[in-house]
Order: structure tokens, then C-alpha cells, then sequence
């Protein structure tokens, strides 16, 4: 078979994988109800964020694709927003309000991918499958780029992070202490529970970051590093908020 011969198959193969992936978004935008549908352990969607899932859902089916985009990349994607991940490489791979990327768009998929949800498995896997050994490893060092910002262990780090600033700051916070947000006086015993709450946030996302570095797969470096400083820190205050006997 001629050198064109092949090149012709393979573009044709891309074309129709394509519109596949496109059924299969369009699938996923009917079923609004997957940006919320799993047990990763961030921060729960507010109404100003569901508001922003309409919003950027609607802009793409009314085919507004330069601003769907911005909003699901620079928005939604940094919150651990599966969905938008996912759209960002659909838009990536077909370039729909951005330039047409197939190795970067696989790599998005993949991080869409990183928990398992079935959908976005066979989607990214679907991708990979049309990918060259060259462009597999292309793909894999785009993915880790992904990862470093981006991933849950990164996204997860950080939530652990901000509620290990928010005890380290009130140890020695006295029994009446001010709110100065809401000019509101908080007692020992609301300040306790405040404690006990993100103690147990802690912990249940601490718990998270090791089972998933214990997947195997790939990790960028960084995320190792991280999880290690987080943890270190964690164990050391949290000793702080044992009762005491």
C-alpha cells in the first residue's frame, strides 16, 4: 500500500473518530447532572459555579465556541470540573474556539479520565488508540504538564493546604475571638466544631491523596513531592487537635 494510500486511511479513521467524540459531548451536555456525579473530595459546587455550568454549556450549544472555551479552561478546569476537562479537550481535538491540537486534546482526555468514570475512559482511550508511538509519548509528557496544575492530588493538595493555615492560625485563638467578615462574636464551642470539621476534611482528603498515588498510572514528580510536604505538615498539626486525656 502507497505512502498516500496510508495517510488516507488514517485520515479518514481520525475524521470518524471525531464524530464520534462529537455524539458522545453531545451525549455528556444532555446529562448535566455528571459535573456533580462522583465522591471526589473537593470543594462542593456553589450556586454561582452551577450558575457557570449552564452558562458555558448553553454558550456551546449555541455554538459560541471562544467563550465556552475560555470559561471551561480558565474557569471550571481549575476547580477539578471533570466535565469541563473533558470539553476542553473535545474543543482541543476538533478546534472549536481554539486552534486544533490532537496531541494536547488527548492529553486533556486523559486527565478527564484520571478517575475512572467510564465515559471518559472510553473517550480518551478511543484517542490514544489512533496515536503513533511517537505521538503516545508526546502525549504522555503533555499529560504530566496537565497534571502538575491541574490534577485531583494537585487540586486536592491545595484545599488540604488552606485548611491547614485556617487551624494553624487559630491555636492559640482565645475562647471569644471576632469574625471580622461577618461582625459576628464566635464562642469556644463554635470555633470547636469549625476545628473538628476541617480536622475530618482533612483527614478524608489526606486518606484520597494516598490511595491515589497508590494507582498505578502515570505521576508527574511533583505530585509526589507535594502530597509528601502536605502530609508532613498535616500530621504535625493536627497532634495539636487530638483531645487531650
Amino acid at each position: 500500500m502507497s505512502m498516500c494510500a496510508k495517510t488516507g486511511m488514517a485520515m479518514s479513521k481520525q475524521r470518524n473518530l471525531f464524530l464520534q467524540l462529537f455524539a458522545a459531548a453531545c451525549m455528556l451536555l444532555a446529562a448535566v447532572s455528571i459535573h456533580a456525579a462522583d465522591d471526589f473530595p473537593g470543594g462542593k459546587p456553589d450556586r454561582r459555579i452551577i450558575k457557570m455550568q449552564e452558562k458555558v454549556d448553553s454558550l456551546f450549544e449555541k455554538g459560541d465556541y471562544e467563550r465556552a472555551y475560555f470559561i471551561y479552561r480558565e474557569e471550571l478546569v481549575p476547580l477539578g470540573d471533570k466535565y469541563a476537562q473533558y470539553m476542553v479537550g473535545y474543543m482541543t481535538l476538533v478546534g472549536k474556539g481554539v486552534p486544533g491540537d490532537l496531541i494536547a486534546g488527548s492529553a486533556w482526555y486523559r486527565l478527564a479520565a484520571e478517575r475512572g468514570d467510564p465515559a471518559f475512559l472510553q473517550a480518551s482511550n478511543e484517542v490514544l488508540r489512533i496515536l503513533s508511538d511517537e505521538q503516545r509519548e508526546q502525549s504522555d509528557q503533555r499529560y504530566l504538564e496537565l497534571r502538575r496544575e491541574f490534577s485531583d492530588v494537585m487540586i486536592v493538595a491545595k484545599l488540604i493546604e488552606n485548611d491547614l493555615d485556617a487551624l494553624d492560625s487559630r491555636i492559640d485563638v482565645a475562647s471569644i475571638t471576632r469574625d471580622l467578615v461577618g461582625a459576628q462574636y464566635y464562642n469556644k464551642d463554635v470555633l470547636a466544631k469549625e476545628n473538628a470539621e476541617a480536622v475530618a476534611r482533612v483527614e478524608d482528603r489526606l486518606q484520597f491523596l494516598i490511595e491515589t498515588l497508590s494507582k498505578p498510572g502515570l505521576l508527574a514528580v511533583e505530585e509526589i513531592n507535594r502530597v509528601d510536604q502536605i502530609e508532613s505538615r498535616a500530621y504535625a498539626l493536627l497532634q495539636a487537635y487530638k483531645p487531650q486525656n
